[in-house]
């Protein structure tokens, strides 16, 4: 039950006469609920309706959510500590100004008065939206998109950090595809999914906010029409609708001149200008293809459809702080994409900014209270057993030649693990809140990090820096930095308990650890090296064995049908379902040798090796509007949850010996 149930502006009434006390972290006898369990279903025909059942039965998604999960209400869980926490700061009369209080208080506080919202409107953004209507030519045009850049407002292309391919010490800026309404670029297709309807859809959409920014009747047509063209135009080079690869495979480092010769007749001289940014000697490029078509847009297009697709980019992006009108329009159109049926609540979405925006000091108030801090020697202790337990798999691994054992091991004795919390925290130097707007708040803090990152690309990388929040409910690899991150967040039933059951506790956050160590040496994670560098140490024995196992997997998950029209895509899934297999069979492992030590009795009828395998399917536990699930079969690199569970547990011998039947046929092993 979240610490802060009666809602923020209860809550802050409250601050005025409570002072706040340390946070109690909720724990529950063990991750592993008895109660979630359908007993009348036997385990090794469904498990996940096994473990999951009753709950599955019991369990209403919120209007405003497009599904909920163990995860998702995890989440919950932590969103009311940190409103907690946020609320007391938001009414502290005693702060500094520029100090992680008053930073993170005025931003919520102002996020939270409707009324202020309600009456500005849209006139926060009124003098952006005023500059881009004063455009004149295509150099003016250049010169916004540095501009909106800079917010992470991604109209034409995106400008985002990259590590250097050729030297994981430092990193580049990284010239990718721009953000779409419509989300998939198949949707932009007529002959695609549903693409009609939806394009009919964004064109009413923008439409409607045109009128709301006060654009004459006569107009919105023929502006919205060209909003949509040039979104069709930049989702055709994408890729090919079904999902297939992009039409030009990335290229990765670029000196300017060659960007200059690929995308000609665009002033990037002007545009890193108004980025901020001297103009650099090499660049990072996701797809040459798709920046080329974006300069054959800049110079066909009118201006005047220019400046309506920018206008239409950044009301978009500002709509959610905005007044309630505006966020209304844009839900009409969100609604029909994920089957949503209500909107974000004020205290909803004001909440998840806060952390969105200010993450790294939320934790740091988080920290204060000492919330997860005593799991974090529990939880480092485990990830060590499965990192011993990855040691033995990679020496023992028959596929794997001699020396790509020995590359292999030494990239797993460099992994750095963080837990809990940062090293480091970010300074907040020029980090200025004010009592304007939300808007202007949100989009101070997006410019604010954006310069702090063109400030670093200048230093060497710091290999122990974090890109998350500490109460994300989830866990992290990154494989240019051979960086592992478990937030505190996650730290807390149903993944893990300190004084609970180790079963539950290895089923649930132990798969989770062991599903990150896999990524990194995995078909993608070969290709970088224990230092971060584009290094492939496989032979080509190596990966022609490898491949005959992940022939076998994509076979096996094309063959499930999650939706009456639609199978999964065993191929574009395959590097998470090998994750969830490799990552279950490591963290069974480590569990082996800690029950060894440690032997527990049996709880709710069920062994510890059961309890294993329950924690795991409980942790995947999830309901999804059918909106939202077509969308993640489209989409999403992971399986849906039910397939996650039933896929991995197919190939894990130790399952099937836990419940006491013989192993089934075609077992896919790998590690």
């Amino acid at each position: 039950m979240p610490l802060c149930p009666i809602g923020p502006l209860a809550c802050l009434a409250l601050a005025f006469t409570q002072t706040a006390r340390p946070l109690v972290e909720i724990n529950e006898p063990h991750g592993m609920s008895p109660l979630f369990l359908d007993r009348t279903v036997q385990p090794t025909v469904n498990f996940y309706r096994f473990a999951n059942g009753t709950w599955l039965d019991n369990i209403q998604i919120a209007p405003s959510e497009s599904q909920t999960s163990a995860s998702s209400q995890a989440r919950q869980k932590n969103a009311g500590i940190m409103q907690q926490i946020i609320c007391s700061t938001s009414l502290n009369p005693n702060v500094e100004m520029g100090s992680i209080e008053q930073i993170v208080g005025t931003f919520y506080r102002v996020g939270m008065d409707r009324n202020l919202a309600e009456q500005l409107g849209a006139r926060p953004v009124e003098p952006e939206l005023a500059r881009i209507q004063a455009i004149e030519t295509r150099r003016d045009v250049m010169a916004e998109l540095g501009k909106l850049h800079r917010w992470s407002v991604f109209a034409g292309f995106s400008a985002r950090f990259q590590m250097d391919p050729s030297d994981a010490t430092h990193r580049l800026i990284c010239l990718g595809t721009g953000n779409l309404s419509l989300t998939r670029p198949e949707w932009y297709a007529a002959s695609g999914p549903k693409g009609l309807e939806y394009q009919s859809h964004l064109r009413r959409t923008v439409e409607q906010m045109f009128r709301l920014l006060g654009d004459s009747a006569d107009t919105l047509a023929s502006s919205a029409a060209s909003v949509v063209s040039i979104e069709s135009k930049l989702a055709r080079a994408i890729g090919i609708v079904g999902g297939a690869k992009p039409l030009s495979e990335p290229v990765g480092k670029m000196k300017m001149w060659q960007l200059g010769a690929a995308v000609p007749k665009v002033d990037w001289w002007i545009y890193f200008d108004h980025l901020g940014l001297p103009l650099p000697k090499s660049v990072t490029v996701d797809n040459p293809s798709y920046l080329a078509t974006f300069g054959d847009i800049l110079q066909s297009a009118t201006i005047s459809d220019l400046k309506n697709y920018l206008r239409w980019t950044l009301i978009s992006a500002s709509t959610p702080y905005l007044s309630r009108p505006f966020r209304e329009c844009l839900f009409d159109l969100q609604r029909t994409l994920n089957g949503q049926s209500e909107i974000e609540s004020r205290e909803q979405f004001v909440l998840s900014q806060t952390d969105v925006c200010l993450s790294p000091e939320l934790g740091q108030l988080l920290i204060r209270t000492q919330y997860g801090v005593s799991s974090q020697e529990p939880a480092l202790a485990m990830v060590s057993r499965i990192r011993e337990a990855l040691r033995s798999s990679i020496s023992d691994a028959a596929w794997l030649s001699p020396d790509a054992k020995s590359k292999a091991l030494d990239k797993l004795n460099q992994i750095h693990v963080s837990v809990g919390y940062p090293d480091r925290w970010r300074k907040t130097e020029g980090l200025v809140m004010k009592s304007d707007s939300f808007w202007s708040n949100a989009f101070r803090t997006r410019e604010f990090e954006f310069q702090r990152s063109l400030n670093a690309l200048a230093n060497p990388v710091d290999r122990t820096e974090w890109n998350c929040s500490p109460y994300r409910v989830d866990a992290f690899y990154s494989a240019s930095l051979n960086h592992l991150i478990l937030p505190a967040g996650i730290l807390q039933p149903p993944y893990f308990t300190v004084e609970g059951d180790q079963a539950s506790n290895y089923g649930s956050l132990g798969a989770v650890v062991g599903h990150e160590f896999m990524h990194a040496f995995d078909d993608e994670g070969r290709k970088i090296d224990a230092e971060g560098n584009q290094n492939d140490w496989w032979s080509p024995t190596d990966e022609k064995r490898f491949r005959q196992f992940e022939g076998s997997m994509v076979s096996q998950f094309d063959g499930y049908q999650a939706t009456p029209r639609q199978h999964i895509s065993g191929l574009r899934t395959l590097a998470e379902n090998i994750a969830d297999l490799g990552g279950l069979q490591l963290a069974y492992k480590a569990f082996q040798h800690q029950e060894s030590m440690h032997p527990s009795s049996t709880i709710a009828g069920l062994t510890p090796e059961q309890r294993f395998f329950v924690a795991f399917g409980q942790i995947h536990r999830s309901k999804i509007r059918p909106e939202q699930m077509q969308l993640g079969l489209e989409h999403d690199p992971h399986s849906p949850p039910e397939y996650r569970v039933k896929g991995a547990l197919q190939n894990v011998p130790e399952f099937w010996k836990a419940f006491h039947v013989p192993n089934p046929v075609g077992m896919h092993p790998i590690w």
